[in-house]
């Protein structure tokens, strides 16, 4: 991190990054894209994504198992956001752990978490927005930003 260029070439053989702290994440703070053959349309389509699903990961915590990259290509099924049910309100720390990998993968999707998981498990978006703060607290996911899923 910091003022040199990391190359991302897993994600695009061209592609690095710079990028710095702020507010405890670690955050993109510039993109340098380099083809021989030129830059393609496609590229700078997909150029947004790739960012982000890079944040994503540096911001992943240490303990948290890292999901299969071919599982981020598709948006989850509604059956695969369905949480298992505990009793109480005290939930695992797993319940949690489901929370922000179920997370991470809608917002690397580009699909709003919190309706997307209220809807499939049938309860109020703040109850969503308190699985998700909790799982935060719990550092199962990065600390968040104002006005921004991720």
């Amino acid at each position: 991190m910091g003022t040199d260029w990391t190359p991302l070439h897993d994600v695009h053989p061209g592609l690095s990054v710079r990028t710095e702290r702020i507010d405890g994440r670690v955050t993109v703070v510039g993109v340098r894209l380099e083809r021989p053959d030129g830059l393609r349309g496609e590229d700078l389509r997909k150029l947004p994504t790739w960012v982000k699903r890079a944040e994503l990961a540096w911001n992943w915590p240490e303990r948290v198992v890292t999901q299969k990259s071919d599982s981020w290509e598709t948006v989850p099924t509604k059956r695969e956001l369905r949480l298992p049910s505990t009793p109480g309100h005290r939930k695992p720390d797993d319940f949690y752990v489901t929370v922000g990998g179920l997370y991470r993968r809608l917002v690397a999707n580009g699909v709003r978490p919190a309706p997307a998981l209220a809807e499939a498990n049938r309860v109020p978006e703040t109850t969503v927005h308190r699985w998700i703060r909790e799982a935060r607290r719990r550092g199962f996911l990065a600390p968040g930003r104002k006005g921004r899923a991720g």
